[in-house]
């Protein structure tokens, strides 16, 4: 299995994701243990790796599905846009606005993948750009701030639970508990593992491909715009700017917790751990002065590339596997 390392001898199974995550954590106490593992920055990793989180659970989805989704970065922006200017309204009113919007935009991708047939690559990045271009004209670029103090979105951005946990932190365990429940349980959202293993296969087997990727892609988006209300309510504001780069942290995410880009492969739990790496690879570079910044970057795309190599070699293996185990059958 691709995201998993198995010690078959003492029947344990590690998640990549669990192993890198063990790594950075160790990385990071040697490198500054009296900053790193100090309260103030504990909690700011837990609330980087929330926006994170949800970006790479929708990132999964279309991932594991067979597709992919470039366009999340816009509509996180664009969702903390919507949340921020309907916010004097009401916070519900601000949030389901958003999610709205999320729902379209998945859908308009899902729909240009699967029944269109466009490229996923081409279908999200064509999206992308598409928001990108109409938050600029409408708000030419311009921050926005929420007209007055709304308590609900400053506890949703600052607040915390029992003095301990960042309060978003919390809602994430609760999002990643649904998804990690849904996709092994639900029949609709466990197809989703059928059309990214076998499109042709499950479509064969009665499995709606158009219905099940289009309920991926909104998924996704929506899980966006939750991600971009919470960098809203963290930040006090809406900017273009704000999911840039998100999207390829998202998939750096998913990768690193161990889902096969190939598709049909992977756990919500690896994802997770996956979130988390990112989230503290990118505070070990806050701490340091050693290093230039742009260096981020350059180190989780390294990380990237070598998790994407191992996962190569053992989809390779796989295969070897199996076709070793054809010739045996036919001898």
């Amino acid at each position: 299995m691709a995201d998993s390392v198995a010690y078959k001898k003492r029947g344990i199974h590690v998640s990549s994701g669990a192993m890198a995550l063990a790594v950075v954590i160790l990385i990071g106490s040697a490198f500054n243990p009296g900053l790193f593992l100090s309260y103030s920055n504990i909690q700011n990793i837990l609330r980087q790796t929330v926006t994170n989180a949800l970006l790479a659970f929708g990132m999964a989805y279309v991932i594991i599905s067979g597709s992919i989704d470039l366009s999340v970065a816009t509509t996180l922006a664009m969702a903390g846009y919507i949340g921020v200017w309907l916010l004097p309204c009401s916070f519900p009113l601000a949030f389901l606005a958003a999610v709205m919007f999320g729902v379209l935009v998945g859908f308009l991708n899902g729909f240009l993948i699967a029944k269109v047939k466009f490229p996923p690559m081409i279908a999200t990045y064509s999206t992308q750009l598409f928001i990108k271009g109409m938050i600029l004209v409408i708000t030419n670029g311009a921050t926005l701030r929420p007209a007055g103090e709304n308590m609900v979105m400053k506890y949703l951005g600052h607040g915390t639970v029992l003095g301990l946990v960042p309060l978003g932190f919390v809602l994430l365990i609760i999002v990643f508990c649904a998804c990690n429940y849904s996709i092994g349980n639900i029949p609709l959202f466990r197809n989703i593992y059928a059309i990214g293993g076998n499109e042709e296969g499950a479509e064969m087997m009665g499995v709606n491909v158009v219905k099940t990727r289009i309920m991926a892609h909104i998924i996704c988006s929506i899980l966006a715009c939750i991600a971009g209300i919470n960098v809203a309510a963290r930040t006090g504001a809406a900017t273009a700017g704000a999911g840039d780069g998100y999207d390829m942290l998202a998939i750096a995410s998913v990768v690193i917790g161990g889902i096969s880009m190939a598709g049909g492969k992977g756990k919500f739990s690896g994802c997770f751990f996956g979130a988390m790496v990112v989230a503290i690879l990118s505070n070990i570079f806050k701490l340091q002065n050693t290093l230039n910044a742009y260096w981020e970057r350059a180190i989780i795309g390294i990380v990237l590339l070598a998790v994407l190599l191992v996962q190569a070699g053992m989809n390779q293996e796989e295969f070897k596997g199996r076709f070793k185990r054809i010739l045996w059958r036919n001898q």
